[in-house]
């Protein structure tokens, strides 16, 4: 336990005792279960640490480095993250609700799961990482590398997206109700799992299952990098776009 009530023995009060470990060369450490909650983490080394279960609530991580680190069910709802490296982590199920990411490295991360409502994660970068059934949920991705990310089931409603880098990214089944796409890139995105085509089907065009993204109302008419077959399958879905009939 890294923090305690102080003498008084009540939390959130002027006595409160947090440690700090600004600037700590932690790497490898492990934090398994441990209470972390308001401490200060500023520019540490956790490489390859192990955070499972932790609670980082309004911990402050800026300029962090968690790289390849575990950080799986850990509770980091309202952190500041702003700037941290977190390459290669497996984030899965982790909390980070309300937090502050903004301009943190998320590269290749496993985060099947994960919470990231209403979280700032302008100009945050998440190149080839697994975001399956991440709720983004009211959450700021401005100017957000997206690029070749894994989306599936993810929820974007009513998040921001705009000028975001969603380059090559799978939505099939995500949901994209209410979200502000304005100059967002989305060349290449896949909508839809499409089913295979059996011999009988071989003639016919593949049909559209439940894995369809949700673009019921959503604009795209500043959306950049849309081809034909985009295009059809947002006007068909309910989207708005100019070629919309």
């Amino acid at each position: 336990n890294f923090y305690s009530p102080g003498k008084d023995q009540r939390w959130g009060t002027f006595d409160d005792v947090t440690t700090d470990f600004s600037g700590a060369s932690l790497k490898e450490t492990d934090f398994t279960g441990a209470n972390l909650s308001k401490v200060s983490l500023n520019r540490v080394n956790l490489i390859r640490g192990t955070l499972n279960r932790a609670n980082l609530s309004k911990a402050n991580l800026e300029g962090a480095n968690l790289s390849s680190a575990q950080v799986i069910n850990a509770n980091l709802q309202g952190a500041n993250l702003e700037k941290a490296r977190l390459t290669g982590a497996d984030l899965g199920s982790a909390e980070f609700s309300q937090a502050n990411l903004q301009g943190a490295n998320l590269g290749r991360i496993q985060a099947p799961g994960a919470q990231f409502k209403q979280a700032n994660l302008n100009e945050s970068n998440w190149q080839g990482s697994d975001l399956t059934e991440v709720n983004f949920q009211d959450a700021s991705l401005q100017k957000a590398d997206l690029s070749n990310t894994k989306l599936q089931g993810a929820n974007l409603s009513n998040s921001q997206l705009q000028n975001a880098n969603l380059k090559g990214a799978n939505l099939s089944n995500a949901d994209l109700r209410g979200t502000n796409l304005s100059n967002a890139n989305f060349q290449g995105v896949t909508f839809v799992k499409r089913k295979k085509a059996t011999k009988e089907q071989f003639l016919q065009a593949p049909s559209i299952d439940e894995s369809a993204a949700q673009v019921e109302g959503v604009n795209f008419s500043l959306v950049k990098n849309l081809n034909g077959e985009q295009i059809n399958f947002i006007c068909d879905r309910g989207g708005k776009h100019p070629k919309c009939r």
